[in-house]
Formats: structure tokens, sequence, C-alpha cells
């Protein structure tokens, strides 16, 4: 009787053990917080003065939403710059653009084992550029707000119990032009490497 007992007892404690692993596996999987710098190149469109490529650098901030067992949704703020030199035009000369944006990305997740997974996502982002200097044409704050899109596929890797790392590789376009001094401009084109260091929660 008394080893029925003890054997029912351990059955409990641990079906009640294993629930709670489960209960916490979940909890800590519904959302993330996502710390993710980019480099990489972009182009600069004038109209009436061609284009122009330069580098591009950003650092985003985000909180992921975890929608199903394969989709989440990412969301928050970055900030970014773009500079570009240029002779193609005998009136324009360096080229430095700094923005805050704020993107929103729908993500996808293709399970390779329980550590490693590919990772694909489309999004929108809003962009203020406050801060514009394109020698000879404009030199202004709080220049004008426009919407663009990116795409994104690469790899997250699992390197500890809550802890991911993630490499992607990236491409964007702004949708809407920007306008400052007659002169309307928009970043397209643009293709980055980011690094995303991921906590769950």
């Amino acid at each position: 009787m008394k080893k029925t007992v003890f054997l029912a007892l351990t059955i409990l404690f641990a079906t009640y053990t294993f629930a709670q692993e489960e209960k916490e596996e979940k909890k800590s999987n519904k959302f993330s917080i996502i710390i993710k710098p980019k480099i990489g190149f972009g182009e600069l469109k004038m109209d009436d003065y061609g284009s122009f490529n330069g580098f591009y650098s950003a650092f985003e901030f985000l909180v992921a939403s975890k929608l199903s067992e394969k989709y989440h949704l990412e969301y928050g703020f970055g900030l970014s710059e773009y500079k570009a030199n240029t002779n193609a035009q005998p009136n324009i000369g360096a080229v430095k653009n700094n923005n805050v944006f704020i993107p929103v990305n729908l993500m996808r997740s293709i399970n390779l084992n329980s550590n490693n997974s590919i990772q694909i996502g489309i999004g929108l982002y809003g962009n203020y550029l406050y801060k514009s200097e394109i020698e000879g044409l404009i030199d202004d704050k709080n220049i004008d707000f426009n919407v663009g899109y990116n795409v994104q596929v690469g790899a997250e890797f699992k390197i500890a119990n809550q802890t991911s790392f993630r490499v992607l590789l990236e491409s964007q376009n702004d949708l809407t032009t920007l306008k400052e001094n007659n002169v309307e401009f928009k970043q397209i084109n643009t293709s980055a490497i980011s690094l995303g260091f991921i906590h769950n929660f």
C-alpha cells in the first residue's frame, strides 16, 4: 500500500513538474527583446540630379510577439545613417542623412532542429528624416516623413536557454519621397547584413 501511495505521489509530482516546465517554456516564448545593428550599402535617388551610391548603417531595438508556432511580429524603433560622396554633379558634394524609423515586420520561422531555424520576413517602416546635409542643396533638420518596405532572410541559432543569435540579409526601399528646398529624394536598393541578439521572456 505504501509503495502504491509513494508511486502515485511520484507520478503526480513528475506530472506537475513537467506541466510547470512546459508552462514556463510557453510563457518564455510569448515575447522577446531584439537588439539589431546592421550595415550595408544603398542608393539615394534625387529627382533632376540622378542617383548616388553610399554607405548605410542602422541600429534597431525591437520587441517580438509570438502569433503562432511559425509566425511572430517584430516592432520597435531604429536610428540610421546614410553617407555618400559624389562627383557626378558639379554642385553636389557630400551627402549625410540621419533618420529615425519605426519598423513592423512579420517573420516566419522554419525549424531545422531544436536549436536552429531559418527566418524569413517582410515588413513596412515609417521613416522620419530629422537631419539632412546634401552639400550645395540642403543643410537642415526636421525634414520630412516617408514610408517604405523591407524583406529579410537568414538564420537563427540558440546559444543559451533563453538567448539566440540571428544573421539576416535585408533589402529595403522607400516607397514615397522626401522633399526639402524643392528637391525630392528617396533611398532605394538598400542591401544590408544584420546581427540580432535575442532574449526570450
